[in-house]
């Protein structure tokens, strides 16, 4: 995965859009504060994740598939 940055707002509305860039979440989040006067708009940046891996896929011999 790769990282990203994401706006996160005081207009009640939850982070949706992912920003490939800083500063392509910091145009978003000073459009928003214009458009918002007096609401913050706060940019976020990914610093790692979860994964829980517990499926394994158990490939039947050929002649067992067809049955």
């Amino acid at each position: 995965m790769d990282k990203f940055w994401m706006v996160h707002g005081g207009i009640g509305a939850r982070p949706i859009v992912r920003h490939n860039s800083f500063e392509d979440a910091k145009q978003e989040a000073t459009r928003l504060a214009l458009l918002h006067p007096g609401s913050d708009f706060t940019v976020l940046e990914s610093v790692g994740y979860c994964l829980k891996s517990d499926v394994t896929w158990v490939q039947l011999p050929s002649s067992q598939i067809n049955d």
